[in-house]
Parts: C-alpha cells; structure tokens; sequence
C-alpha cells in the first residue's frame, strides 16, 4: 500500500471507500443529536415547568342565622326621616284624644353585599318595584352598584316616577319600564299619587352574596385583595367590616342577625382548611394498667 501512495500521490480504492462510508455514518449520528437534543431539552421543559395551578377555592362562603321573630315578622316601623317626607294632613287626621299611631310599612329585604375596588358585577337581572295599592312595593330596595330598577305599573292608569323633582319615566298602565339611577340615596315618588314614596340606596361597587332557607352562603369566588361586608335590612346599615381575601384563601362567615337588627358576625380564614386535609389527631394510647402492689406482711400467705 505504501508503495501505491508513493507512486500515485494517493491512497487505494477499497481505502477511500471505507474512509467516506464511515464519515458518512458519522455526519448521519451527528445529525439525528441534532435533532434529538432539542426535543428531549423542549419535552423536559413541559414536564419540569407546569404553571401553578390556581387555587379555585379563593373566595367566600359562610352561614348566617335570623332570629325566627324576624323572619316572621310582615312590617316594620318607618324610621323618623322617612316618615317626616311621608306625614301629610290626611295621615295625621284623626279622633280626638287617640294617639297618632306609628307609621307602618312592609318588611324590605335582608341584604349581605361585599364591597370593594375588586367586586366583579354577578350579572343579575335588574330589581323590580311595583306600583299597586297606591304606593311602592317593596318601599325599600338596595342596589348593589349603579344601574337599571325596573318600574311596572299595576294601577289602572299612567304614573310618572319623580326623583325629587326630575321626572324619570312616565309609565303606562299595566306597563314596566326600567329607570336609571346612580350612586347614592334617592327618593321615588309619583307626580299622580304625591304621598306614596320609595327610598332607593345604590352602592358604589358591590356585590349580594344569596343565601337559602337554611342561612347557608353558596361558594362565591373573589379575587385576592381588601373588602368590606355590610347588613343592610331595605336601605339601612345594620353593620360593617373590612376583611382580607388571601391569594389561597377561602373567607367563612359566621353571622347571627337578633329580632331588633342586632348584627354579630365573625370572618375566618378557612383557606387552610380547604387546601389541604386537616392532619388526622394521633390516636389516643391505650391506659397503661396499674402495677400489682406488692402484698403486705400481714397479707402474705402463711406457710
């Protein structure tokens, strides 16, 4: 061979041949790592860098217990400010020698509302106050952020809605129509029935959390951040707290409403809880029994 490269300046045949099928072979490997090493760096990264899973117990969901004598009571005495706004000579008309008896009106509703920067509208249907009777049913009504009340007329002829002294709406008998307020406190009254009246409070950003026969607060997510909790019996405060609402947290409630509105309420921090298992108690030992005393001499047996 050695004389073949001398006299021809290159190597034989069969040596070139091999020497080009194992660069072949060689660039083939290089090749496929080429390829190779950035599926298994791109398939390690989906198994060793999954996103945190959020946690979908965030939020708040609770308890709250009314006093039986509450819940069946039908009316409720109108508060002074309200009542000043509603007395006219015809109400206060009476027998000589008989008290003015309270102003009486039907019992508004019960409303827990969280309150905050964050609160997220619930996307409910709008309220509804019905003209009937002569005056408005319910003669209270809560808002939890501003936005439509709607308005049906069941008495038998055309109402207009006055806000003070801004006419609203002119509705048709047997006719609902949808008025819009914004945040604060109103008054409804009508231009053709001046004596009936309807206070209106709308919240700023707020949201109602439902609750059953059985006072129980279904699940309802929020995002982590600073709220406020508020009672509300029609448009009156009974209470309000601030509580915090942790990124892995879930607020419970613990509410008691008394027969004279008296509100007591607790907020805990469940969030624990509901992550993980509690740890089970270690099982309680079983007594150890009592070692046998020894007999005394006068008890030792007689030989």
């Amino acid at each position: 061979m050695c004389a073949d490269v001398c006299l021809h300046g290159h190597l034989p045949l069969f040596v070139t041949a091999h020497t080009t099928a194992v660069t072949v072979r060689a660039m083939r490997r290089v090749r496929a790592s080429v390829f190779v090493f950035p599926f298994v760096v791109l398939v390690g990264t989906a198994v060793f860098a999954q996103p945190e899973t959020p946690n979908r117990e965030a939020g708040i969901r609770g308890r709250v217990v009314v006093a039986p004598e509450l819940q069946a009571a039908t009316e409720i005495a109108v508060d002074d400010a309200r009542a000043q706004s509603m007395r006219t000579p015809a109400h206060v008309r009476r027998a000589r020698g008989r008290k003015i008896q309270p102003m009486m009106e039907p019992l508004p509703a019960l409303s827990i509302v969280v309150e905050g920067e964050d609160v997220r509208a619930d996307n409910a249907p709008p309220k509804t106050i019905v003209i009937e009777g002569m005056r408005f049913v319910p003669m209270q009504v809560l808002l939890t952020r501003a936005g439509p009340l709607a308005v049906e007329n069941r008495q038998g002829q055309a109402i207009t809605i006055l806000n003070g002294d801004k006419a609203l709406e002119t509705i048709a008998a047997g006719e609902t129509r949808q008025v819009t307020l914004p945040t604060g406190t109103h008054t409804l009254s009508m231009r053709e029935l001046p004596y009936a009246r309807a206070s209106v409070k709308v919240l700023e950003r707020g949201r109602a959390l439902a609750y059953d026969d059985n006072g129980d607060v279904p699940f309802v997510g929020f995002v982590e951040g600073d709220y406020q909790l508020s009672f509300w019996l029609g448009v009156a405060e009974l209470h309000r707290r601030d509580f915090h609402v942790s990124r892995n947290g879930l607020s419970y409630i613990n509410a008691t409403v008394s027969g004279n509105t008296v509100v007591d309420v607790s907020i805990n921090d469940a969030g624990d809880r509901i992550a993980a298992p509690p740890t089970p108690a270690p099982p309680t030992p079983a007594p150890t029994p009592a070692p046998t005393p020894a007999p005394t001499p006068e008890e030792a047996p007689t030989p």
